[in-house]
């Protein structure tokens, strides 16, 4: 028996070992009540001791969304059953995001806590690199089996992505792998070597001549670089422009507040994709605004002077637009 914080009596527990985990696991729950609970509620039932762990991550309605909690767990969930994480990669993905199958690798390197030193300067390269090899190629058996486990699946999804967009199909079907893959020489790819590992995949040595007789390292350099050019960069560019697609068909929506309307303008600069994007961004925040109803008498007055040269011209002509844009006929 205990107390609440009225001073009321209650039960410290309620005999199930899984239910006060998912009782008691709430956001910013400290890794130590994690660790003591989770070999508890394993004990007594595993598979929903595993339900309970990616229930925390779970997105879109399926679980607590508690990114953090999740992270600690499967810091857990490696350290005591790593191949039960390392087999259930692809269902971590499809419960919250693709980016958590490079960010867990990144936190076994650098540490669970590691998103909270940030604030402290970044480790050279260098070092950076050489642990995540020495976890690779060495003695860690359970990191590089989640490794291989991680970069299969990136390697299969890239695989399959990329045969969709070179096939005829008029609206052919892309997973988010392109999106959520680290980006070659990124902070991720940098600490956990995962684009390295991926592009092995897409690129096998023995699928291509031109790789078998050169040197593994310049093999390794080229399909890197190959990985960048001919899958991530089209198939994000495909992925964008699904996306745009989408929202001017009105079953996406595009972030209204992610830019002020002197950035959305600049924006028209940015190629063909990006005037694209600044007139939709355009018609979403005045959308928006508009639903609170129109501005009334009010004329908008712009200092386009020489002292006003650079970004405060930019930021009048912008809000002047904008008030244009906002304002009853006169």
């Amino acid at each position: 028996m205990g107390l609440t914080e009225n001073n009321s009596p209650t039960f410290l527990s309620s005999g199930n070992p899984c239910l006060d985990f998912f009782f008691h696991d709430v956001p910013d729950t400290p890794a130590s009540y994690m660790n003591e609970q989770l070999p508890l509620a394993w004990s007594h039932n595993a598979l929903t001791t595993l339900k309970l762990i990616c229930n925390l991550r779970g997105v879109r309605g399926t679980g607590k969304s508690d990114k953090e909690g999740f992270y600690k767990a499967v810091f857990w969930l490696h350290q005591n059953h790593p191949k039960t994480l390392a087999c259930n990669a692809t269902s971590v993905a499809q419960i919250g995001f693709f980016k958590d199958l490079p960010e867990i690798l990144y936190r076994l390197v650098d540490g669970q806590e590691v998103r909270e030193n940030q604030k402290a300067e970044w480790l050279q390269k260098k070092t950076i690199s050489k642990r995540s090899s020495h976890n690779y190629e060495c003695d860690d058996t359970d990191y590089r089996f989640l490794h291989e486990r991680v970069s299969d699946v990136f390697a299969k999804c890239l695989n399959y992505d990329i045969a969709n967009l070179k096939s005829s199909k008029n609206s052919p079907y892309f997973t988010l792998a392109a999106k959520w893959c680290p980006s070659l020489d990124s902070p991720y790819d940098r600490t956990t070597l995962l684009c390295e590992s991926i592009a092995r995949k897409v690129f096998p040595k023995e699928l291509y001549t031109e790789y078998q007789t050169i040197e593994d390292e310049h093999y390794t350099y080229r399909v890197r670089d190959r990985l960048r050019k001919e899958v991530l960069v089209p198939l994000r560019k495909a992925l964008f422009e699904k996306y745009l697609e989408d929202v001017e068909a009105g079953t996406s929506k595009i972030a209204a507040g992610a830019l002020l309307p002197h950035q959305i303008i600049h924006s028209l600069e940015e190629g063909d994709l990006g005037g694209k994007v600044s007139e939709l961004q355009w018609k979403r925040m005045v959308d928006d605004m508009l639903q609170h109803g129109k501005i009334r008498n009010c004329m908008a007055v712009c200092d386009i002077s020489s002292s006003m040269s650079g970004t405060p011209m930019d930021v009048s002509v912008a809000l002047g637009l904008l008030v244009f844009e906002l304002s009853e006929e006169p």
